[in-house]
């Protein structure tokens, strides 16, 4: 051996970081070393195993070093210390590796675990939080490319799991909340949570954890006066939404026996108002017609988080400048007509701006006004709930600070009381409610709704909407949509992150994620596969697309996809569903003339019957090659009748088209599948599994294009996917060519 480990504990003894471990190691056995965090290799080696290899290393799956042998080089990766994320200690070298240099690899990776675990104690070092908290924001603000990029050498777990929790723990008046943040790192460090210091609240910190574990995860370390506030388990993209009713439940749970409080739902107000309010809403915002979808997209995201949580808390909490915040949302306001510095026009532009986010009204036959939307049931229901607990003195107390416009000194002088009266009568207000109202806007604006239907606090004047037009759903014409129970293309949304659900179908996704915490990644890798795919299909030549249960638009859409690479691309959705249809609308409003159109049909009539629909022949040339898309389609037909679709069809187009197709299967994760398909089938639609051998027959006689039929997140994933793992994903993919 022509290292000295003597010598290597002796530099450790002496302060030696781990660049002196490394230069030593590369001494000791004669090679080239790195130490290197994140799911991607060093730049400088010459070989790597595959991502997912990696992120098995990292996340302590397995300890056992990998070894990347060839021709030239010969490259050991060693995984460090056992507390994920864990560090990677890359070595290579020309000669093949002995026994013994192995071993003195493995030994100097042990020794490197003691200096990256001191590293690790040291959460409160600013480069490293401010990471933590800049993968927090990212996620905040919905963007999971930039979340993915931030948290792969932080939490590389976390991202694919595709859902999980939000935790807001609060330490008790002058303790040390990042000691705190450190023992929850360290507690946590086996889940592969994501441990942040509040950037608004200097008594908080977040916790971020994949799964619905963190009630019994954080159970053991809430001594110490310490309380925490716990969302229910929601897809990463609601992020923002799960931080609320984190925020929701720390409120409830304060000044109570309890230490933690999971917040189940009180469901939000927007939820809770009948279509009618879609269609108001739809009169507010009438003026934004102008602008482009994602342009009016933008104004409206951006808008949802400020009216919640205020200019300067959204912009800590998700990443955006102040100005930029308060430029976009005044443009907005002034675009409406409203007054934001005014309270009812500020309530009338957080309800319109909230309700934007739910599918469209079934029915746009009348207009109706902002107190005639408020004055329904559940609303009543609502408020009672909200203000029932008021003493007289609390409830005369807020009623003035709201009519007088959060005026302190104003409500003060009409209640005949002092400012500090004023104040802990507010903050009972707050304890009572549950509703953060002297810190969040959003928070006052619910409570002010709840005095005015209980007749405790007049409504203002708000904008008049008399000079506003509805817009028309496909000529106009009334839409049957049934909003009682849930649907498979909503259900599918939520668990992409999408907004275009309504309550039944986010209710069965929350029970589908409660059961099986993988609900979200499948999905979300299932929505990405599809992507890839198109990519591949533009790639290959073929410019006309049948998509089949197309589903709920999101973006990037599939004939955007095409139409980067090829603008002569043509492509006709079909789907079953209104909402679907009612969002075509607006997905087809930028599409080319002719190219791109929607047809709202049952596949079930069969593949002759579709390909014979008007507007399949005016779209689509069937004499060239098209794509065939079954994207999550043929598990919801059992049987014969999905193959025999996907047959029927190929039969009759043009020899090189393809077919594109993912499936649900049973093959990785047997037990848990077959409950999901029960429960899903019993509450939703029939659900039905496939195996391999099943799913390959569906492609026989096509030329298979590489990999081949894999899992879904395995079909040539890109750089910025993310990878649940095969028995996570549950789901069968590849797209083959007719020859």
């Amino acid at each position: 051996m022509r290292g000295d480990l003597e010598a290597l504990v002796d530099l450790v003894a002496g302060g030696a970081g781990p660049s002196a471990v490394v230069d030593w190691l590369r001494e000791a056995v004669d090679c080239e070393a790195v130490l290197a965090t994140g799911a991607q290799p060093p730049s400088a080696a010459p070989g790597s195993p595959g991502t997912l290899e990696l992120v098995t290393l990292i996340s302590g799956h397995t300890d056992r070093t990998r070894h990347v042998p060839g021709d030239d080089w010969h490259v050991l990766v060693v995984p460090v210390g056992a507390t994920s994320p864990r560090p990677l200690l890359w070595a290579w070298r020309e000669l093949p590796w002995g026994d013994e240099d192995w071993r003195t690899v493995e030994r100097t990776a042990g020794v490197a675990a003691t200096l990256t675990a001191a590293a690790r104690a040291a959460i409160g070092d600013a480069a490293t939080m401010a990471a933590r908290i800049s993968a927090l924001q990212a996620l905040m603000a919905g963007d999971m490319v930039r979340a993915s990029r931030a948290l792969a050498p932080l939490t590389p777990q976390l991202v694919p799991a595709g859902a999980g929790q939000i935790a807001i723990l609060e330490v008790p008046p002058g303790a040390d909340r990042r000691a705190a943040a450190r023992e929850l790192d360290q507690h946590l460090a086996s889940r592969g949570a994501l441990v942040v210091v509040c950037p608004v609240d200097d008594r908080q910190v977040i916790i971020v954890s994949p799964g619905r574990h963190l009630i019994e995860d954080l159970t053991p370390v809430m001594g110490d006066g310490r309380v925490a506030g716990v969302s229910s388990i929601s897809p990463w993209q609601r992020t923002a939404a799960a931080y609320r009713a984190a925020s929701e439940a720390l409120a409830a749970v304060r000044g109570t026996p309890a230490k933690i409080s999971r917040h189940d739902g009180r469901a939000p107000l927007a939820d809770l108002l009948h279509a009618d309010a879609r269609i108001w809403a739809d009169l507010v915002l009438q003026p934004l017609s102008i602008l482009s979808p994602a342009d009016r997209e933008d104004l409206l995201g951006m808008a949802r988080e400020v009216t919640w949580w205020g200019e300067s808390a959204a912009a800590e909490l998700v990443g955006w400048h102040p100005s930029s915040l308060r430029r976009h949302t005044d443009r907005l306001a002034n675009l409406i007509g409203h007054d934001r510095r005014q309270l009812w026009p500020s309530i009338a532009l957080h309800l319109a701006v909230h309700l934007s986010a739910l599918p469209p009204p079934p029915d746009r036959s009348h207009r109706p006004s902002l107190a005639d939307i408020l004055h329904v049931s559940a609303i009543t229901d609502w408020a009672h709930q909200v203000v029932d607990p008021f003493p007289d003195q609390v409830r005369e107390a807020v009623t003035a600070w709201l009519r007088s416009g959060t005026d302190a000194e104003a409500a003060c002088r009409e209640l005949g009381i002092a400012r500090a009266t004023l104040y802990r009568r507010l903050e009972r207000a707050r304890d009572l409610s549950h509703l953060e109202i002297t810190r969040y806007p959003g928070a006052t604006i619910e409570l002010a709704v709840a005095l005015y239907v209980l007749g405790h606090l007049p409504m203002g004047t708000v904008p008049d909407l008399a000079d506003r037009r509805l817009t028309p759903v496909r000529g106009g014409e009334h839409m049957e949509i049934d909003t009682a129970r849930p649907h498979p293309a909503r259900v599918y949304n939520y668990l992409c992150g999408g907004d275009t659900n309504y309550r039944p179908d986010r209710e069965q996704a929350l029970r589908m994620l409660e059961y099986d915490p993988n609900a979200s990644a499948a999905a979300q890798a299932n929505r990405a596969f599809l992507i890839r795919a198109m990519e591949q299909v533009a790639a290959h030549g073929v410019t006309q697309v049948l998509d089949l249960g197309s589903g709920i638009p999101m973006a990037p859409h599939p004939h955007e996809v095409l139409l980067r690479t090829r603008p002569d691309s043509r492509v006709v959705y079909i789907d079953n569903d209104p909402i679907v249809l009612a969002h075509a609308e607006d997905l087809l409003s930028g599409a080319p003339a002719g190219q791109v159109t929607y047809v709202q049909a049952d596949v079930g009539i069969g593949g002759p019957e579709l390909l014979e629909l008007p507007e399949v022949r005016q779209t689509l040339d069937l004499s060239r090659p098209v794509c065939l898309s079954a994207v999550a389609l043929l598990h919801f037909l059992p049987g014969e009748p999905g193959p025999a679709l996907v047959r029927d069809i190929l039969d009759r187009l043009a020899p090189g088209s393809m077919l594109v197709l993912s499936h649900l299967t049973a093959d990785f994760a047997p037990e848990l599948v077959a409950s999901g398909v029960e429960q899903y089938s019993r509450n939703v639609a029939p659900l039905c599994t496939r195996s391999y051998s099943e799913v390959k027959a569906i492609f026989e006689g096509l030329e298979m294009l590489s990999p081949g039929i894999v899992p879904a997140p395995e079909w040539r994933p890109g750089a910025d996917d993310t990878r649940p793992a095969r028995e996570q994903a549950n789901c069968w993919a590849g797209v083959g060519r007719t020859v």
